[in-house]
């Protein structure tokens, strides 16, 4: 009673788990079944145990946690072969785990239930030039892959760089230039030395750094570091980061060894900015504010604007209220932003120099009330020249109308666009004088405009 024991798939194909349970095969045992998952909590741990229990002959099995590798749906109902599993007697009599050929699953995707391994550590350094009015070219490039299996040393699984007439792009480890070099997973501090050779001062050049899998270490950070301009990039980890950089007049700017790539690792952040809100006003500026938690050696914060979400400039800065772990309400005033859409966002600064940003957050653009004019007034050769301005699109009906209410001209245009110019002709008014044009919208507003009309 209460007690484990452990079974086995012994067949050479999956076992269907409701076939089981339904013709005989768990006798006087819980309703739940135990077994590892290996890709349990993928790159972070090394699988873990998950229990099936059992819900009815329609569903089969219910997975207490699904979403891994081996188990993505939250029914499972089949073991693989040789899998094993834990069973529970319920304490009612004998328990027995009975197997025989009917139970054997017709299909079944095949899961791998016995490892499971990490996903390949990969950072790809391309250099390329891209002169104005010419298609980018890649000139060289070189890679590095991470893994525990290799060793920090160079050995037969690192690739030496042979030379290229110019251009040239390696990594640069006890003295020797590899084009591929295998090492273990980079930690804090680790450095990839890169070399640069072969360079021309004419070219503009173009860094571009491919990373795979490498943000799968918790908390890791990389940079590159340009010792001629003392800059430093953080690098994307799962993803693409461009750099442009020129070669000058001056020796140290085509130095081999001006670029390096460093590891580290993130540091707690110095704030929290919980929340951020833009509202435009009655006076048509826009008030932007925001809240921070634990705010801990702050510098500043800047407000940064953007037209489009993407491009953002900086168009003031606030100095923290206490910077010392406190809550703290920020607000700036844009006197100027733009009548078209508002991005925003906030950017702090700590004495460290890290830097984090808070969400975006948009300003719907400015309503403009539709207007529809005639010009010129008096209208001339009998061409009414018509401009709709922010009016909805559509069918626009018009009446024109002498002065005791006759209509002596009926027709319509159609608008498409917010800003869009029509010409009506009024070839059978014959008499100079006051009309009234009455235009009805496609939403059924009406407007009146009074036109003078001289033949």
């Amino acid at each position: 009673t209460n007690r484990y024991g452990t079974v086995g798939n012994p067949y050479a194909s999956p076992l269907d788990l409701v076939k089981m349970h339904e013709g005989g095969g768990f006798n006087n045992t819980t309703n739940d079944l135990t077994l590892w998952d290996p890709s349990l909590g993928g790159y972070y741990g090394a699988g873990g145990f998950v229990t099936l229990t059992w819900i009815d002959v329609a569903h089969g099995y219910r997975l207490n946690a699904f979403g891994s590798g081996n188990y993505p749906v939250a029914y499972v109902s089949t073991i693989q072969s040789g899998q094993a599993f834990f069973v529970k007697s319920n304490g009612v009599g004998t328990t027995t785990v009975v197997f025989n050929e009917s139970q054997k699953a017709t299909k079944d995707s095949v899961r791998n239930v016995n490892g499971f391994s990490l996903p390949p550590q990969i950072l790809t350094a391309t250099l390329s030039t891209n002169p104005a009015g010419v298609s980018p070219t890649v000139l060289d490039g070189a890679i590095e892959i991470f893994g525990e299996e290799y060793s920090n040393n160079v050995d037969w699984q690192d690739g030496n760089k042979i030379s290229n007439g110019t251009n040239n792009v390696g990594f640069m480890r006890n003295g020797k230039l590899l084009v591929v070099e295998r090492r273990q997973s980079p930690e804090a501090g680790d450095t990839l030395h890169l070399n640069l050779s072969g360079t021309n001062k004419a070219l503009p050049y173009h860094w571009q750094f491919t990373a795979e899998n490498m943000d799968n270490v918790p908390g890791r950070t990389a940079y590159l570091w340009d010792r001629f301009l003392d800059t430093k990039t953080v690098l994307n980890l799962n993803s693409t980061t461009d750099v442009d950089f020129t070669i000058t007049s001056v020796a140290a700017s085509a130095a081999a060894d001006r670029f390096k790539i460093v590891f580290g690792i993130a540091k707690p952040l110095p704030v929290t900015i919980t929340t951020v809100k833009a509202t435009r006003n009655t006076d048509k500026t826009i008030t932007v504010n925001w809240k921070v938690e634990n705010e801990i050696n702050i510098v500043n914060y800047s407000i940064e604007r953007s037209a489009d979400g993407v491009t953002f400039t900086n168009i003031g800065t606030t100095l923290p209220a206490n910077s010392n772990g406190n809550t703290g309400t920020y607000d700036y005033g844009d006197a100027n932003p733009l009548s078209t859409a508002n991005y925003y966002r906030i950017k702090a600064l700590s004495k460290d120099g890290q830097v984090q940003y808070s969400n975006v957050v948009k300003v719907n653009p400015l309503t403009i009330p539709g207007t529809i004019t005639v010009y010129p007034n008096p209208v001339l050769n009998k061409e009414v020249n018509m401009l709709f301005v922010n009016e909805p699109a559509g069918t626009y009906q018009l009446e024109l109308t002498n002065k005791i209410g006759q209509a002596v001209y009926k027709g319509k245009v159609v608008i498409s666009t917010v800003n869009e110019k029509k010409k009506v002709s009024l070839v059978y008014v014959t008499a100079a004088g006051v009309y009234h044009l009455n235009i009805k919208g496609p939403d059924g507003t009406m407007h009146t405009l009074e036109l003078v009309v001289e033949l």
